[in-house]
């Protein structure tokens, strides 16, 4: 897990109970997307082939689409992601990590397009909270209960 605050997301870690979990340091505060996946996939061991990307701000995510995007993304390397009414959405599946192209800046994987399989992802996987507003708005929907 690749955050800005290692020791409270280690510290939460170890009250779940969570084991395997790998908790990076981000690179410097407000450092871009593509700063944050290259030290994620600097960090995973030679076994781990495959990696996940979550938004830490997405509370309305549907948590049945990590399973579904592990089973779409079996056998296959390349970008599975899910979306909702053509916007893409997260988490992302990336099968075969270091073998994917990551942008610069702000931008993520970038991916041969014949190599990303998308599935439906429902109107949470696109509901980034970065703003108050954001927030407000999840609010307002209501938020479904995890698990």
């Amino acid at each position: 897990m690749v955050t800005a605050r290692p020791g409270r997301v280690r510290a939460l870690v170890r009250v779940t109970g969570l084991h395997g979990v790998v908790v990076v340091r981000a690179g410097r505060p407000g450092a871009p997307l593509s700063d944050t996946l290259r030290t994620g996939v600097a960090a995973l061991r030679p076994i781990e082939r495959d990696a996940f990307v979550f938004l830490g701000d997405m509370p309305d995510m549907d948590p049945g689409v990590p399973r579904r995007l592990i089973r779409a993304g079996r056998g296959r390397a390349g970008i599975v992601r899910p979306r909702h009414r053509g916007t893409p959405g997260h988490p992302v599946l990336a099968c075969g990590v270091r073998t994917i192209a990551i942008g610069q800046g702000d931008r993520g994987f970038r991916p041969d397009p014949a190599r990303v399989r998308w599935i439906a992802g429902g109107a949470g996987c696109v509901a980034d909270i970065d703003r108050r507003r954001d927030l407000r708005a999840v609010a307002r929907r209501g938020v479904r209960a995890s698990g």
